[in-house]
């Protein structure tokens, strides 16, 4: 074709009852990392106007892909554009063209499965049936700021980007606490410097520490809702015997919105002139001894804010680092809020990203509607004059 670069191919592969479609999809490769080759799109002929830095496998997420179009395709073409221009991605698993996620979870759901494809928790397995999805590395360290980056660098999930608690997910540490949020603009920005677009489905993940929970709420937040965390995080995806790599993917920037959901965040003035009528109930996700003072938190300050009751985030999980069955969550954050509604709890820890963690699990256990108190413990306990209270009781 005239014009496109000696990398692109031009491929007519649209099928329609087995006859050709006219329609043609040029494509160039972009390096994922390896777990499938993705391509980006230059142009789509005959019907549709050309699509600017846009994955071709991003498109079959509106439309569904019917299960008679199913075919086996090569690895080295990610997209096989079917009738009425549906496209398919690529199942790694098994080298068919596979169904769009919004396809995939009502047939998994009609087959008994417990996953749907607007899940905020998924298993290694769909994620690898899902070669479109977004994923991001949340791998953190506490108490070494580089180790997450090293790990990253070592090996991850092919395709994922790395994801900085640090400096992607914080704003610089202040008088908001450790990791106050970004502001919602510059937080989409980056996501858009990442190649992420409106219709993506994103992923985070981590190495069993809890942290991924941070970027599905900040997604959330700004009003990407097609967002999930990876159960088990990147010990899963080990154990299910799934290829990692060192490479670094590269994708084409993109303008991603920001619409601010507001109501999710409460501030630290209106938790302290909630104190007297306690409407909130106030969750604590640190670890039982921080919470009761036994142990000196990381900001030198002992205790918790008087109200706040405890559930560590390492409650919500299994022997094996995964989440609880929804039912036991059901279970145990109905005892834990008592007479309180889920639309009156705010959720916070030591520095505003584990408490993400039991939003999660709230949000898995159907409680929705809980706020999130970002400075948490970091900025509480530098404020002038702050209530405090320890012991293993609420106060």
């Amino acid at each position: 074709m005239r014009g496109t670069p000696r990398s692109t191919r031009c491929l007519s592969t649209a099928f329609r009852d087995g006859a050709a479609s006219p329609s043609i999809a040029c494509i160039r490769p972009v390096n994922t990392g390896g777990l499938s080759s993705r391509q980006e799109p230059i142009g789509l002929k005959i019907s549709e106007p050309p699509l600017s830095h846009r994955r071709l496998a991003d498109v079959h997420s509106s439309n569904a892909c019917s299960g008679k179009y199913r075919r086996s395709v090569a690895h080295t073409a990610t997209v096989g554009t079917l009738g009425d221009d549906r496209r398919c991605g690529i199942d790694v698993l098994s080298g068919t063209a596979a169904m769009p996620d919004t396809e995939k979870g009502s047939v998994e759901a009609s087959q008994g499965g417990s996953l749907r494809s607007d899940s905020v928790l998924v298993d290694a397995r769909e994620v690898a049936r899902n070669p479109s999805w977004r994923l991001f590395d949340c791998t953190h360290d506490g108490n070494d700021p580089v180790a997450g980056q090293k790990a990253y660098e070592l090996a991850h999930i092919p395709g994922a980007t790395f994801a900085s608690i640090e400096h992607d997910l914080s704003a610089p540490a202040g008088v908001a606490g450790r990791h106050p949020l970004p502001k919602a603009e510059e937080f989409a920005a980056w996501l858009g410097s990442q190649g992420v677009l409106p219709t993506d489905r994103i992923v985070a993940y981590d190495r069993g520490a809890g942290h991924a929970a941070r970027l599905w709420w900040m997604l959330r937040w700004i009003g990407h809702d097609r967002a999930a965390v990876l159960d088990g995080g990147f010990d899963a995806w080990r154990s299910a015997g799934l290829p990692v790599t060192s490479a670094v993917p590269t994708h084409y920037p993109t303008t991603l919105p920001a619409r601010v959901r507001a109501d999710l965040v409460i501030d630290a003035a209106a938790i302290r002139a909630d104190l007297k009528t306690r409407r909130f109930l106030l969750i604590d996700a640190r670890r039982q001894a921080r919470y009761a003072g036994e142990e000196i938190a990381v900001d030198g300050v002992p205790g918790h804010i008087p109200g706040a009751r405890n559930r560590p985030h390492a409650m919500n999980l299994d022997e094996n680092g995964r989440f609880k069955p929804r039912l036991t969550l059901v279970q145990e954050f109905t005892e834990l809020l008592g007479t309180h509604s889920p639309s009156t709890v705010v959720n916070l820890c030591g520095s505003g990203i584990l408490a993400c963690h039991n939003l999660l699990a709230m949000e898995i256990a159907g409680l929705t509607g809980a706020s999130f108190y970002p400075g948490s413990w970091s900025e509480w306990s530098s404020l002038p004059s702050p209530p405090i209270v320890t012991g293993s009781l609420p106060g």
